[in-house]
């Protein structure tokens, strides 16, 4: 998940946070959410990603102002500002252990 975070970082991924779904689910391990200002912004990370080999699939809405990228034990919610608000799967999860991440 290191090298998952690292690149949200150096993508200037914005407000991210982590939400531990070890206890609550058996697909995957981790939700990571972070706002990102553009489709552009978006499609780098996906492409820096996929570089790891950890991409099973890619969604989108239309707009690409939600990207949900599945690596295996980690889902990656990249949101615009207004659509994280709007789906705000902080509160759906709220009873899972949430981290907020800090880039260096």
């Amino acid at each position: 998940m290191n090298e998952i975070l690292n690149i949200l970082c150096e993508k200037k991924i914005e407000n991210i946070k982590i939400i531990d779904m070890r206890k609550n689910q058996v697909l995957f391990d981790y939700f990571i959410i972070g706002i990102s200002d553009s489709l552009n912004q978006s499609l780098a990370c996906i492409d820096e990603l996929d570089k790891l080999n950890t991409i099973n699939h890619v969604e989108s809405d239309e707009k690409g102002d939600w990207i949900l990228i599945d690596c295996g034990s980690t889902i990656i919610h990249l949101f615009s500002d207004s659509k994280r608000k709007e789906i705000d799967l902080e509160y759906l999860w709220k009873d899972m252990p949430i981290h907020t991440f800090e880039c260096k």
